[in-house]
């Protein structure tokens, strides 16, 4: 349930002014839909979307057999069977291995192959290019002040 203002703070939002147009939600898509389509464009040679390459660049980040689909779609915001699709056409490309847990052989884990981790280690470069161009305009305080407002509606979800 989400927090209700305090009875001394007026609501920043009411259905009165809302028009879906000017709501912080549809700017929001906008952007990351637009952000999404920019970065899938400058993926298309190596035939893979951004949250593919998200998922990739993780694995590599957290080291070889630390990631598993579950966690990584809480991480991602998507239901699991969204994840298992996003894992087979990675597995499908010889990009990805799932490998079972030695520890506990229910857990399955998800590591780069050979061929992934190369994919892996040049897309950083890839997204940063696509970010600076879409950037171009803003100062780094402007961009510091966005990831913040972000994670704060992020963290109000959480909490509410």
């Amino acid at each position: 349930m989400p927090k209700q203002p305090s009875s001394d703070k007026q609501p920043l939002f009411t259905v009165e002014r809302y028009m879906l147009e000017e709501s912080v939600g549809y700017w929001m898509h906008r952007a990351k839909s637009s952000l999404s389509m920019s970065m899938d464009q400058a993926l298309m040679p190596n035939d893979i979307t951004h949250q593919q390459a998200a998922l990739m660049m993780r694995i590599l980040k957290s080291g070889e057999g630390s990631v598993t689909p579950s966690a990584m779609s809480r991480d991602f915001c998507i239901d699991v069977g969204a994840m298992t699709r996003l894992v087979d056409r990675l597995e499908k490309r010889g990009l990805i291995a799932r490998v079972r847990s030695e520890e506990d052989r229910r857990v399955v884990k998800l590591m780069l192959t050979g061929e992934g981790r190369t994919l892996a280690a040049k897309l950083p470069e890839l997204f940063v290019g696509v970010l600076n161009a879409r950037f171009n305009d803003f100062s780094h305080a402007e961009v510091d002040n966005l990831k913040a407002l972000l994670r704060k509606i992020a963290d109000n979800r959480e909490t509410s």
